[in-house]
This record gives C-alpha cells, structure tokens and sequence, in this order.
C-alpha cells in the first residue's frame, strides 16, 4: 500500500540551524528528515523530502509552511 498525502495538505516544518546546514523535521511526518544550505531553501527541500516519501511528484504536495525556526546552539 502506498501513502498517500492527504488532498489539500499543510505540512508544518521546524527548522534548525547547525554549523553549515539547516536541519529540516516535517512535523507530521517524524520520521522525515533533511537539510538545506540556506533557510530560503528549507521550504522547497521539504517538500521535496515529502514527495519522495509519497512519491509523488513535488507538485502534488500540499502546503508547505516553515513555521518554527530555531537558531544554532538554541535549545527546543
């Protein structure tokens, strides 16, 4: 059985900076992770992260909000 995003989906993303790299956690999906270089590109790295994980095509992802960003060395 494959997983299918639900239509319309909003998926939350936390941010968290490290020494180069932005962590990337999808808070509806815990067991989904990834990076990016910048924070601008968080955002599009996730839902790329959330399409392989459905696999499906970016496009068919719903929502992707950025909606916790947590500095390097901040403790959450």
């Amino acid at each position: 059985m494959t997983a299918i995003p639900p239509p319309g989906g909003r998926f939350r993303v936390v941010a968290r900076r490290g020494d180069e790299w932005w962590g990337i956690r999808i808070r509806e999906l815990d067991w989904v992770f990834s990076q990016a270089r910048r924070l601008d590109d968080v955002a599009d790295t996730a839902r790329d992260a959330i399409a392989a994980y459905y696999d499906v095509s970016p496009g068919e992802v719903g929502e992707v909000v950025v909606d916790e960003v947590i500095a390097a060395g901040a403790v959450a």
